[in-house]
């Protein structure tokens, strides 16, 4: 599962939100961050951030996805070269590649994705039951879920064109791969999805859900209706006499809050009637990205299955 949306929407602590559930369910779970710009690792409580796989979480492992440790172990698994530093004459070899094949790394990047969904221990069984991935950005994504298909235009035959075919069913198999979207209820963010979400269906690419985040709740209770009541100075008087003094600023808030969700909903409903996904609402959480809030967000799913 790829996490992809616009920077701010919360798609670093959406996606380790999904590993966690997935994790809480007894699944075995590989979050891979490939967004340079991303915290993947202290959504997931670990202030660490590796290439390879480490164990952060219960049945949930993370790793950072570097294009060029990608490429230095495609090269020595495919064809045996040695792994390499950048002080050796070999470390150009990934330069040398970049020029044979359009989009060198945005295609290690989804190859070192898929050769971890083939990977088996030594019982032959999957490694991993789900791979959730922290998308690059959103003005890349489409780039890089379509460099399989494009590069297979150059290479004709031989053993990199086998490869590439492979990685490129994985990506178009609606049974395997899936994209999760995230939005947050304002317009540009809202726009953007809906152009990401047209731009990944022309690759071929499925579309799962798309997640509406940080929308305002008001504890169950709309706060226009909220507002509405205390539009009576009898109900205002008698609400005043049970918190024991004036209550204009609890009013000018639950205002303010009924404003908010007119607005967000407006977007949520644009969103729904143009994107063909199902649109999900996540609570906005009051608190900065960690472990905590990742653990919010993760029973908020659970919640809504």
């Amino acid at each position: 599962m790829f996490v992809a949306g616009k920077g701010g929407s919360g798609k670093t602590t959406l996606a380790a939100a999904l590993a966690l559930k997935a994790a809480r369910e007894g699944k075995c779970v590989l979050a891979i961050e490939a967004d340079a710009k991303g915290d993947l690792f202290r959504a997931l409580g670990s202030r660490r951030g590796g290439y390879k796989p480490e164990v952060v979480q219960r049945n949930l492992s993370v790793s950072a996805l570097k294009p060029e440790l990608a490429m230095q172990e495609y090269l020595h698994v495919a064809f045996k070269i040695p792994r390499i530093v950048r002080a050796t004459p070999l470390s150009r070899v990934f330069d040398f590649i970049a020029t044979g094949i359009p989009g060198p790394k945005e295609m290690v990047t989804v190859g070192k994705i898929a050769y971890e969904e083939r990977a088996r221990d030594r019982n032959g069984n999957s490694m991993w039951d789900l791979i959730v991935v922290d998308a690059m950005a959103s003005g890349q994504v489409v780039s890089h879920l379509r460099a399989p298909r494009d590069a297979l235009g150059v290479m004709k035959s031989g053993l990199i064109r086998g490869q590439l075919e492979w990685i490129d069913e994985t990506l178009r198999d609606h049974n395997t791969t899936v994209v999760a979207l995230t939005a947050t209820p304002e317009e540009m963010s809202v726009v953007e999805a809906l152009e990401l979400d047209q731009g990944i269906r022309h690759t071929a690419v499925a579309v799962g859900i798309c997640f509406a985040n940080k929308v305002a709740e008001s504890a169950g209770v709309e706060a226009s209706k909220v507002g509405r009541l205390m539009s009576k100075r009898a109900n205002r008087d008698a609400v005043g006499a049970c918190l024991g003094g004036p209550i204009d600023l609890v009013v000018k808030t639950n205002d303010f809050v009924a404003d908010l969700e007119s607005v967000q909903q407006t977007y949520i409903a644009d969103l729904r009637a143009q994107m063909k996904a199902p649109v999900l609402e996540i609570p906005v959480v009051a608190s900065t990205s960690g472990l905590a809030t990742t653990r919010v967000i993760a029973s908020a799913l659970g919640d809504q299955e």
